[in-house]
């Protein structure tokens, strides 16, 4: 991956699964905000 990336998400889901996998990129930040629910 290119240096620098960033990936921005509402799934919880992807952000463990780069945790889990000990990389060092990309950056994940995951955003967390109030009454995200399906409609």
């Amino acid at each position: 991956m290119r240096e620098g990336f960033v990936l921005l998400t509402h799934d919880l889901d992807f952000g463990e699964l780069v945790a889990a996998s000990g990389a060092r990129l990309p950056s994940v930040v995951v955003f967390r905000l109030r009454n995200m629910r399906p409609q």
